[in-house]
């Protein structure tokens, strides 16, 4: 990474429909990839309907109100 860049990590469920920030965005990416390593592990979901495509659509910030 460069010195002015920034990682951050957000989520969204297929499962539920819900979008989550996890970790804001920062300049050390090792809290990043514990976060990520994190979601990965958590239990495995499989979703059959649109509510997870709506909730990433919720997610990004040209979406947010």
């Amino acid at each position: 990474m460069d010195t002015n860049d920034a990682v951050g990590v957000a989520h969204w469920c297929d499962d539920d429909g819900t979008a989550s920030i996890d970790l804001p965005p920062g300049r050390d990416p090792v809290p990043a990839l514990a976060m990520v390593d994190e979601l990965l592990n958590q239990k495995a979901v499989s979703g059959e309907d649109r509510s997870g495509e709506l909730a990433m659509q919720r997610m990004h910030p040209l979406n947010c109100g």
